[in-house]
């Protein structure tokens, strides 16, 4: 899911037909929760990646890939992964413009339905212990607002 299907034709040369036949890219789209509900495996949205798609699709148990970013680059808006910084397992990162290394990967969790299953809990424990964990978020929210009230009496 992106802005555009221009990455869809990058990788297109890049990854094995057959792997590639099924994969599918979208224009931007208001309701991509809906279509994350359908994906087996979600790919970052590179060049540009990193973030609330990534967080979004690991919250709901699915394992996302991304590649690591080449910190040694100058920064652009346009060519800045943060994969790396949301993914803590490696073996969901590819290294940075490494689209064969991207492939190998979700071959990977194609082929294996219990490597994508297993990635797909840690995908979903990483993101509640340490992003979107909503019993935490109330608990501080309510000790905050106590903490406003008393300091108003």
């Amino acid at each position: 899911i992106g802005t555009s299907k221009e990455l869809g034709e990058k990788l297109k040369n890049k990854i094995n037909p057959e792997l590639f036949s099924k994969m599918r890219f979208f224009h931007w789209l208001e309701n991509y929760l809906d279509v994350y509900s359908a994906a087996d495996i979600v790919l970052d949205t590179l060049p540009s990646g990193g973030g609330v798609t990534l967080m979004d699709s690991m919250f709901l148990g699915i394992p996302a890939v991304s590649m690591k970013n080449n910190y040694l680059k100058n920064f652009t808006q346009t060519d800045w992964i943060l994969g790396d910084e949301i993914i803590t397992n490696k073996e969901l990162l590819a290294n940075y413009n490494k689209f064969e290394e991207v492939e190998n990967i979700i071959s990977k969790l194609i082929e294996n339905p219990d490597f994508r299953k297993e990635m797909g809990l840690y995908c979903k424990k990483f993101v509640l212990e340490t992003r979107f964990n909503p019993a935490k978020m109330l608990k501080e929210y309510e000790e905050t607002f106590i903490k406003t009230l008393r300091n108003n009496e």
